[in-house]
């Protein structure tokens, strides 16, 4: 099974994504939990430009994937090409 379809509106995943996720950076891996609420396909809906100004060599992949961070109980996001080891919680 492909990861897109493991990430589903409303799923609790488990995955392992890294610290600093930065081109030319070799970064320790850490543990992430999160309850998807959003599976953007870059290509169909793109990054503001601005956004890609900011932080130039943040290493961007073509799904964003983002929700709920069930650790740190606020919404963040994550390129789905960085995480690795991805499963449903529980």
């Amino acid at each position: 099974m492909s990861k897109k379809a493991r990430l589903e509106i409303g799923s609790q995943i488990t995955f392992d994504y890294p610290r600093h996720n930065i081109h030319f950076v070799v970064s320790k891996l850490e543990h992430r939990r999160m309850e998807v609420d959003e599976v953007r396909v870059l290509k169909e809906s793109p990054l503001d430009p601005i956004t890609l100004e900011i932080q130039p060599l943040l290493r961007r992949g073509h799904t964003l994937v983002s929700g709920i961070d069930l650790d740190k109980h606020e919404r963040r996001s994550f390129y789905l090409e960085s995480m690795r080891e991805i499963r449903a919680c529980g």
